[in-house]
């Protein structure tokens, strides 16, 4: 993840509200050697692919759309699936 600390490498981060909180909507793990996804990222990761499997469901998308959607969630799989596997479930009981 990203951080408004590493300013020198991205000067984007300059402008972020709060220095403590990744930028990641500037986060491209699967091309950036410095990222750091683990165990505690794969919630967020998982929302954004759930969210971008619902968009690609919507009837009225293009083609070019369609084919945005189904690459970036290759891209959020590919960094689901560096992160490993989900931790088991707590069974009540």
């Amino acid at each position: 993840m990203l951080l408004r600390s590493r300013h020198r490498a991205l000067p984007q981060a300059r402008d972020h509200p709060d220095p403590k909180q990744p930028l990641t909507a500037l986060c491209e793990p699967t091309r950036c050697p410095n990222a750091c996804i683990t165990a505690r990222h794969r919630p967020a990761w998982e929302r954004a692919a759930d969210d971008a499997r619902a968009l690609l469901r919507e009837r009225r998308l293009s083609d070019l759309q369609r084919h945005a959607l189904a690459t970036e969630i290759n891209r959020l799989t590919t960094v689901i699936d560096a992160i490993g596997p989900a931790p088991p479930e707590a069974n009540p009981g």
